[in-house]
């Protein structure tokens, strides 16, 4: 099931439709939105996904520093 623990160390997560982390659908548009400290930040809906994508890079990034994972 979608976020139980396998192993201490091992989670599975759910993938979002678009097939892009922390991106997902709003309509016909594309949200970016990821979790720090618990809380759920925004970055805003885009209609290119490739945007989105890079939004959510950046965002990982500035966020996450050396342990982003962006693959």
């Amino acid at each position: 099931t979608p976020g139980r623990t396998l192993f201490p160390y091992t989670t599975l997560f759910r993938s979002t439709k678009t097939g892009v982390k922390h991106v997902f659908l709003h309509g016909s548009n594309y949200r970016v939105q990821i979790n720090i400290d618990g809380k759920s930040l925004q970055f805003g809906t885009y209609k290119d996904i490739e945007l989105a994508e890079l939004v959510a890079t950046e965002a990982r990034e500035k966020y996450h520093g050396r342990f982003a994972r962006n693959a």
